[in-house]
């Protein structure tokens, strides 16, 4: 909290510097982002930081920058806190000196904006900065010679070699060879870090490594915990759904001395992607059916639950024979909607339980025709082919031959199986209605349309059935 403080005060005070500095000694400043500012008037040297910590020039030599870290009071004391700062801070990117130079006689102020790699840090909390590149180099170089004129104006009949520090000499035959390098004087005595800042270095490394695994640690948690959220509440739901299934079954089963079966079809959305998937009536389903039905005995009552939009005419062609040579009473029960094959098993029934509003469908069966297959009405193309007055090729003879065989065995299956006992008006109505038809193969008949065929329809479900109905179609079980 004091440093955030610290730092919005010198933010402030270098604002104002800023206004009062430029006027006199960098009148044109850079307009780039920078993130040191030092503004020198011949050996005066002040220097800005964008984050408004305090720093000094101690060096500056034709291949670096040596600066080092004040304190809040100016003191030259070493602050771990914001030498680490500023150590992983320029760790990552290179740091911009933006020198400004004062006028002199007949020559403009100049700024020059140079680019430094931080390269070591000494036990006294200093940091060298490597200078790279020939034109970075070149304008340390005229700052450099910038500073000897106006310390040999200072000096007047000095030597301009005795009157320089070391840190500043420019030329390798000085007096003093101490100056050769980017900071030498200092980097040829570099000190080993303290301890204290190491230990407190790594804490800093090891407490940002430990929060990063934190974070890590409570997103994956997260992620984890609504997946298995989301799974253990969909096992939970599907249990309690079958334990309701099995206890709604076992009691009704257990009641009426009936065996309950179903077969529901509709479509899925899978996964997150919501891909869908449509069932339908399949040879799988009447394979199930018959497998279960052979423990049952043939004079116990059938419970068809039924809810389909149809499917295979061989699979509805083998549960409807099944079902018409029980001898035992078959209820039929439809809660929505049983098309096509599912109608065919309906009409099998003794009694059928549906609502009036109950959707039932043709049972024309359904052949390919055409170059791309598509699936279309065998009657229709009987019809067709019988009403024929132009040539037909081959392959139009053999669909239409087909067709015929088709609807000729669909005929005698309803009149000998699915139909057979009940009144020839009944037969000859469910005939041209359901597979003579003219309708599309997708229309529908109501449920009240089938009583008045003659079928037994009754327009209500039991409670108990119409519960199980319902929660089979909503827990999409099959």
């Amino acid at each position: 909290m004091l440093i955030k403080t610290w730092r919005k005060c010198s933010y402030n005070f270098f604002s104002l510097l800023e206004k009062i500095l430029p006027e006199r000694f960098c009148p044109g400043r850079a307009k780039a982002k920078y993130d040191f500012r030092v503004v020198i008037d011949g050996m005066l040297q002040v220097i800005e930081v964008n984050t408004s910590t305090l720093f000094n020039v101690v060096e500056i030599s034709r291949k670096g920058i040596c600066v080092k870290l004040l304190s809040p009071e100016g003191e030259e004391k070493i602050n771990l806190t914001e030498l680490t700062y500023y150590v992983t801070e320029f760790s990552r990117k290179k740091a911009t000196f933006l020198f400004c130079l004062e006028r002199e006689a007949g020559i403009e102020p100049h700024n020059f904006e140079v680019d430094a790699h931080l390269k070591a840090v000494t036990s006294a909390g200093v940091l060298v900065f490597e200078v790279k590149g020939r034109g970075n180099r070149k304008k340390l170089q005229t700052i450099l010679d910038f500073v000897i004129r106006k310390t040999q104006l200072k000096a007047n009949s000095e030597p301009v070699e005795n009157s320089l520090p070391s840190s500043m000499s420019v030329n390798g035959n000085s007096n003093s060879n101490s100056s050769q390098g980017m900071c030498q004087s200092l980097c040829s005595s570099l000190q080993p870090l303290v301890y204290s800042f190491i230990n407190h270095y790594v804490k800093v490394l090891r407490e940002d490594a430990f929060h990063k695994k934190v974070k890590s640690s409570i997103v994956f948690f997260v992620f984890v915990f609504f997946v298995l959220s989301g799974v253990i509440f969909s096992i939970v739901s599907q249990f309690m759904v079958d334990y309701r299934l099995n206890t709604i079954v076992s009691q009704y089963e257990k009641k009426y001395n009936a065996k309950i079966f179903y077969f529901i079809h509709r479509k899925k959305n899978l996964g997150i992607f919501g891909i869908p998937l449509y069932e339908y009536l399949e040879v799988y389903d009447a394979h199930r059916f018959l497998r279960d039905l052979r423990s049952v005995p043939q004079d116990k009552n059938l419970v068809i639950i039924l809810h389909s939009p149809g499917g295979e005419l061989l699979a509805a062609m083998q549960i409807a024979k099944v079902l018409k040579d029980w001898k035992g009473r078959v209820n039929v029960v439809v809660p929505y909607y049983a098309m096509s094959a599912g109608t065919l098993i309906a009409l099998s029934a003794d009694v059928i339980y549906a609502y009036k509003d109950v959707t039932f469908g043709p049972i024309d069966p359904q052949v390919t025709f055409g170059n791309d297959n598509k699936y279309t009405s065998a009657v229709d193309v009987h019809r067709t082919c019988r009403n024929r007055t132009f040539f037909l090729s081959l392959e139009d003879n053999v669909i239409c031959e087909t067709s015929r065989k088709v609807v000729k065995q669909m005929e005698i299956f309803l009149r000998e199986v699915v139909l057979n006992g009940r009144d020839q008006k009944t037969i000859n109505n469910i005939i041209n209605t359901f597979l003579y038809t003219e309708k599309p193969h997708d229309s529908p008949f109501f449920a009240s349309d089938l009583r008045k065929m003659g079928l037994n329809v009754i327009f209500e479900i039991p409670k108990e059935l119409n519960e199980l109905s319902s929660l089979l179609i909503s827990s999409y079980k099959r």
